[in-house]
């Protein structure tokens, strides 16, 4: 397994693996499958070229023999890293892919030189919460709703750089 940046011309196949997200766990991101695959392929272009080559939006894809099993990613808001975006396919869950992934935009996140990477969990998704407990993040004690899902909360964690 290796962890590597999202190529420029993979909108397509980010895409995919995007939309298997959303349908999989609908309730651990902000947006939802409905809105994503409404997309057109050019919003679908641009923003897989922003994740490729920006210096403020990265993702990463735990790729083996050439399939996806995990992706994490990261962008900068008001000088702040933030992760966002980390999923495993269902049947590669529990073999470090997501640690692998997280731990890739962690080391990005280092190199800007902010004092902390944060991110949103999603109350009640356990799993989550050990994979980036078990990185160093810890909850700040911030919570906010569940964009498409106000009844649902998240909580912000953040890791010391």
């Amino acid at each position: 397994m290796r962890v590597r940046r999202l190529g420029a011309g993979e909108w397509e196949r980010w895409r995919e693996f995007r939309l298997a997200m959303l349908k999989d766990a609908p309730m651990s991101f902000g947006s939802t499958y409905a809105d994503a695959v409404a997309f057109d392929d050019d919003r679908w272009r641009d923003r897989t070229r922003a994740m490729a080559t920006s210096d403020d939006t990265v993702l990463y894809v735990a790729d083996e023999d050439g399939d996806w099993l995990a992706c994490a990613g990261g962008y900068v808001e008001d000088g702040v890293p933030n992760v966002f975006g980390v999923w495993t396919r269902p049947e590669h869950r529990g073999r470090g892919y997501a640690d692998a992934c997280v731990r890739t935009v962690v080391e990005w996140a280092r190199a800007t030189g902010a004092p902390e990477v944060r991110l949103w969990a999603t109350d009640g998704n356990d799993a989550a919460r050990k994979v980036y407990e078990r990185i160093g993040f810890t909850p700040t004690g911030t919570t906010q709703p569940l964009p498409h899902t106000p009844a649902t909360t998240e909580s912000e964690y953040a890791l010391p750089l």
